[in-house]
């Protein structure tokens, strides 16, 4: 319960201060850069605008995989919640709980870490309508393979353009 309690703590830290950890992670000059909102997820952007502009504010390979790795993640949490064998209410209540941890926190982790951004669900996630649509992109981009098209990283050893092979590593 803690530890679930501490995810949510982690992600209420990153959706108030985003920017704050940016520039904690890689000085100053990222945190101002990580200020400045992206003006093509902006809410109200259509469809097919916020789905290419979501697609290319995501361009290190191996946060993309961090991406695809926590929404996997919070798949499986919700399946197991819903069609779990032998578990009590309160064990599926917890891996309900568990979901949006995974989804986001791995997917926040690249966006931080190695993009030195803000997530975009931070600006285009306002009103329910943009955030609906925001989150559509993302398991669009998710499950037509655009995460795993090689594309540089700043990753730990891994700078440049990793071959595919170390994907599976990291994961």
């Amino acid at each position: 319960m803690l530890s679930l309690v501490g995810a949510y703590g982690m992600m209420v830290l990153s959706q108030n201060f985003g920017s704050d950890i940016v520039g904690l992670l890689h000085g100053p000059d990222a945190k101002l850069e990580a200020e400045v909102p992206p003006d093509d997820v902006a809410p109200g952007t259509s469809l097919a605008e916020l789905c290419e502009g979501y697609a290319n504010h995501h361009f290190d390979s191996v946060s993309n995989s961090f991406h695809a790795a926590g929404m996997a993640a919070g798949v499986v949490s919700l399946m197991v919640a819903l069609f779990g064998a032998r578990l009590s209410r309160g064990q599926r209540v917890a891996s309900l709980f568990w979901m949006a941890p995974q989804w986001y926190l791995w997917a926040w982790l690249g966006h931080f870490w190695l993009q030195r951004d803000v997530p975009a669900v931070f600006t285009y996630g306002l009103t329910l309508k943009s955030y609906m649509t925001g989150e559509f992109c993302s398991i669009m981009w998710v499950c037509t393979g655009v995460p795993f098209q090689q594309k540089n990283t700043s990753f730990p050893g891994l700078e440049g353009t990793p071959p595919s092979t170390s994907f599976l590593v990291v994961l």
